[in-house]
């Protein structure tokens, strides 16, 4: 769906069943998305910020990563009702790309 509406970027939010926040991005033994990588990486840092314990960001060949042809995120979110969550997201995808602008 996403590829068909040539959307900018994929931003995927699950419930964790465990008590840490992991954001994935597409990676597998050849490559890895490096715009996917540095918005996982954005939005852990933004949701850190707040208090959320979060993981270090992991690499995955899901579906929706692999298949995107947009940079691609899931975050698998330990507490769904953490005060401010939607805003700590937005902020780590505006870090992410503000910093790819200036490479």
């Amino acid at each position: 769906r996403a590829n068909a509406a040539d959307a900018a970027y994929v931003i995927s939010l699950t419930e964790s069943e465990q008590n840490l926040t992991l954001c994935a991005f597409f990676e597998n033994a050849r490559t890895r998305s490096e715009a996917g990588f540095r918005i996982a990486v954005g939005i852990g840092h933004a949701l850190a910020a707040t208090g959320v314990a979060v993981g270090e960001p992991a690499g995955r060949t899901s579906r929706v990563l692999r298949e995107t042809r947009m940079p691609a995120v899931v975050c698998e979110l330990a507490d769904v009702t953490h005060p401010g969550l939607a805003d700590s997201i937005a902020e780590g995808i505006r870090r992410a790309v503000e910093a790819a602008d200036d490479d």
